[in-house]
């Protein structure tokens, strides 16, 4: 029977999720589904190749490219065309063939330029930034659903320049009454004006069709059948559309259930996996009760590879928060946890509860997302533990989430890595 794991972040995203994917991928599993988000995902992976150290930073092709394995960009994916073109270039460069490793679903939805444009507008102009990404995949998504012009990667070429001229006269339209805001909301809606940036995309679109095989998602299913497969999310549970703190969320659903309905009735042995780090971080606004104000401790927390961004915001560092873990994993079940981050402190210390205006929490329970249990979290403060190490970190994790950490994680490479004889290998690499 085919193997496949499907692996959901914990927490507001960075938990490691594209370092496990490598990781797993380095002991046989050969097969990558993207199955939600889109160009956003910035999955950093350490890969060792004849001594020598090489770094890329995952977006759009799966973090198991270093191994060979091959990547399916789901129906639920948002592709951008130029940047997946250029990561492709990238991983080229690194010795990875890149685009005969991926095949993607025709029904993929298309992020446009103006599509980010419009997302940077709405978000320049909200009176509470909700710390967006600023690459359009929100927006393209939500005009997917409400049936505005939009396209998908299996359009008929011959469309193409037609749709992209929908696309902007409709954003046009419904973007008009920010312009004023600012000299730089102006400054993008004068982006959108310009037509010529309909026949540069253009191009770039099919540049990227005349290299990638485009699939159904029958085709596509059927190829999972012969691999074992990472199902490799976006973002983390917190974040979640319908269960993260509204507003500070992402239009994606980023649970395992897109994941699961992707695979239902196919015969697959599933083990599902919580990636979360050994302490918490977040980009940009939103609540964090575990966060720390210590500056020292944030530099010790913050790694290279996650820095502050203009759209994100700054990352924030603090304790692992176990009021939030409580929380994703009752909207998100697992089988088994994977920790990362325990290289950075020889002591840690944890977020047991919170105080809300008095009151003692320590889970939310199934209600705690809405906007005013929002707008209370902002606010709470955090009860902190004493310092433990990492056995006992571990084991307190274990507690909490009611199942094994089966994989545990010292570095980003697949070498600073340590697995579970329980979790499950391919049987043509257990070693």
């Amino acid at each position: 029977m085919a193997r496949a794991v499907l692996l959901a972040g914990l927490q507001f995203g960075d938990e490691g999720k594209g370092s496990v994917t490598d990781f797993l991928c380095s002991r046989g599993y050969n097969l990558v589904v993207r199955y939600n988000g889109g160009p956003q995902a910035a999955h950093n992976v350490v890969f060792w190749r004849n001594g020598q150290r090489v770094h890329h930073c995952f977006s759009q092709f799966g973090s198991g490219s270093f191994h060979g394995a091959k990547t399916i960009l789901s129906r639920h994916m948002a592709i951008d065309p130029p940047a997946l073109l250029e990561e492709g270039r990238v991983l080229e460069s690194k010795g990875v063939p890149a685009f005969d490793l991926l095949r993607v679903d025709e029904a993929c939805t298309v992020i446009t330029p103006y599509h980010r444009i419009a997302n940077r507008m709405r978000e320049m102009t909200r009176s509470v930034r909700h710390g967006s990404c600023g690459v359009g995949v929100g927006e393209a998504v939500l005009d997917r659903e409400k049936g505005a012009p939009g396209i998908q990667v299996g359009e008929n070429a011959g469309h193409l320049r037609r749709k992209l001229e929908e696309i902007r006269e409709y954003k046009i339209e419904s973007l008009k009454g920010l312009r004023d805001f600012s000299q730089e909301t102006e400054s993008l809606f004068q982006d959108l004006l310009e037509k010529r940036v309909t026949e540069v995309f253009a191009s770039y679109f099919q540049q990227i069709i005349s290299r990638v095989r485009v699939s159904g998602e029958a085709e596509l299913r059927e190829a999972v059948k012969n691999h074992s497969t990472v199902f490799e999310g976006a973002q983390g549970v917190l974040l979640d559309r319908d269960s993260g703190f509204f507003p500070y969320v992402t239009p994606s659903k980023t649970t395992l259930a897109l994941a699961e309905e992707w695979i239902a009735g196919l015969d697959l042995e599933v083990h599902r996996v919580g990636v979360m780090r050994s302490y918490t971080v977040r980009h940009g606004a939103g609540p964090m009760p575990g966060e720390t104000k210590e500056e020292a401790l944030a530099r010790v927390l913050r790694d290279e590879h996650n820095i502050d961004s203009p759209w994100q915001g700054s990352l924030r560092t603090g304790w692992l928060d176990l009021v939030l873990l409580r929380y994703a994993l009752s909207v998100c079940k697992v089988d088994s946890i994977a920790v990362t981050g325990l290289d950075r402190m020889a002591e840690w210390r944890f977020c047991e509860k919170y105080d809300l205006g008095g009151e003692d929490f320590y889970s939310l329970g199934p209600g705690g997302r809405g906007g005013e249990f929002t707008r209370r979290l902002m606010n709470a403060s955090g009860y902190f533990s004493e310092p433990v190490d990492a056995g006992a970190l571990l084991q307190k994790i274990e507690s909490v989430c009611g199942v094994p950490v089966l994989i545990e994680s010292t570095g980003p490479a697949a070498p600073d890595k340590k697995v579970h004889p329980d979790f499950p290998i391919p049987e043509n690499n257990s070693g």
